[in-house]
């Protein structure tokens, strides 16, 4: 569905939904490139993650779409209860926070929203999205000069790992204490001396490059974990039927 907004300011966006997979994936390469240039970015509505998303765990969603001209630059995947939408999310996507390559996208999708009060929704739930973050600071801006409602419910600190431009040797002797450096260098020891009795070679690190098939190092990884005590334990990820 299709619907034209047109803005005070004078810019026009184009909002499209889709409610399925297929039809969303007539959106890919727009979604791909909006993820080029996010004023806030979520790993978690990458297409690559969503798609597999909902393939796992099938949910009725809508997904707003706010196109200015050609470019996407506004992307909400919504799940409607009663008379409440929230942002789409299942049990292994820890963010939520929708997708704006324009700040301005966000009055359009509450013109969206707002007209979908006359068809019985009333409330945003906004859960898992940064406090003070630009999309939830730019969401409720609009709210409030709309003159709508909003509150708090519940809010917590969660933990944020930031690389450090020291490096990580610097970011390990500042977070663990020198006997835990020490057993994890022990560790590390008796790994090496492992491979070296059963392969006949070294420990070595190597980065995945861009180019290289990802398909056999999650072969590899599953294969590791199912033969560990995750595979004793029947929980590993290669034995789940889903």
């Amino acid at each position: 569905m299709i619907l034209g907004v047109k803005m005070s300011s004078a810019s026009s966006y184009r909002i499209e939904t889709a409610t399925s997979a297929e039809e969303l994936s007539a959106h890919q390469d727009a979604w791909r490139e909006l993820g080029t240039r996010l004023l806030e970015p979520n790993p978690t509505y990458h297409p690559d993650f969503l798609m597999a998303g909902l393939k796992a765990f099938p949910a009725a969603t809508t997904f707003v779409l706010i196109y200015g001209g050609e470019r996407l630059e506004g992307f909400f995947p919504l799940m409607r209860a009663g008379s409440v939408w929230r942002l789409y999310r299942h049990p292994y996507s820890p963010l939520q926070t929708p997708w704006l390559g324009d700040a301005d996208a966000v009055v359009a999708f509450w013109d969206w929203l707002v007209a979908a009060q006359s068809r019985g929704t009333r409330v945003l739930e906004l859960e898992q999205i940064p406090v003070g973050g630009f999309v939830h600071t730019r969401l409720l801006d609009e709210a409030f000069r709309r003159g709508l409602l909003s509150w708090v419910g519940d809010s917590y600190g969660r933990a944020l790992f930031r690389p450090s431009p020291e490096g990580h040797e610097a970011y390990l002797a500042r977070a663990l204490d020198g006997g835990r450096r020490k057993k994890f260098r022990n560790l590390r020891k008796r790994l090496e001396a492992q491979a070296i009795s059963e392969a006949g070679s070294g420990l070595t690190t190597r980065v995945l490059a861009r180019e290289e098939d990802l398909a056999p190092w999650i072969r590899d990884f599953l294969a590791l974990e199912a033969g560990g005590w995750k595979g004793r334990a029947g929980s590993a990820a290669s034995q789940s039927p889903s």
